[in-house]
């Protein structure tokens, strides 16, 4: 979208099918107070340049489903309730990380369902994005693609990204509000820069970098 269009598009809705909501919906269309000026998007409308990235195309696995019957209803966390990193929910605060932190956040939780709950861990997204050169320009953008197979090729150490400083390298941007709620500060309008890949862990972690490093057996669709 061209910038000179961006002021039209924030002030106001494009056209009534966007703005009218169902009353039966149980939700209700409106403009965003976080996004009344064209300074609130620039950080999302960056150029990061031509850097190439090689993105890695994952092997599909297919499974013959032609006789699964499923439920009416499944819940994972109920499922799997012996592996709690399930059911978290995480603030990837003023740094364009989700990509890292869904990605670990997957590998983590089949980890956990994989094992039956006997290995419990959480892996770093902070070090995808601080390591992983193919992954991601740091704190800009990054592809999950890529994370998988950083974690095939270089394995990924611990580091909890829900803000308690657990692990060999936790996540270590703060929580902030993104608009939705007040119990952490508001966001700001900044991006993080992510700290250097030196292949140390935190102060005071037990274990050394090398060790603490968890790999995949391989990457897959």
């Amino acid at each position: 979208m061209l910038l000179w269009h961006l002021n039209a598009v924030i002030g106001e809705c494009v056209g009534p099918s966007l703005c009218e909501s169902n009353p039966s919906s149980g939700w209700k269309a409106s403009k965003h107070n976080r996004f009344t000026a064209i300074s609130d998007v620039y950080s999302a409308l960056e150029y990061y340049g031509e850097k190439q990235f090689r993105h890695h195309i994952l092997p599909i696995i297919s499974h013959d489903d032609d006789n699964i019957s499923l439920p009416d209803y499944f819940d994972s966390r109920e499922q799997w309730k012996n592996c709690p990193s399930i059911k978290r929910i995480y603030d990837q605060s003023q740094c364009y990380s989700s990509w890292a932190i869904a990605s670990v956040a997957a590998i983590s939780d089949r980890i956990c369902i994989q094992t039956n709950g006997t290995v419990k861990v959480e892996l770093s997204a902070i070090e995808l994005v601080s390591c992983c050169s193919e992954c991601t320009v740091g704190c800009k953008f990054g592809y999950s693609e890529s994370a998988w197979y950083y974690w095939v090729e270089n394995g990924l150490v611990t580091g909890e990204s829900n803000g308690n400083n657990s692990g060999c390298l936790p996540y270590p941007f703060p929580k902030c509000d993104h608009g939705s709620s007040d119990s952490y500060p508001k966001c700001g309008y900044v991006v993080y820069t992510p700290p250097v890949c030196n292949g140390t862990c935190r102060p005071g972690y037990p274990i050394p970098y090398n060790d603490d490093k968890h790999f995949g057996k391989y990457e897959m669709n």
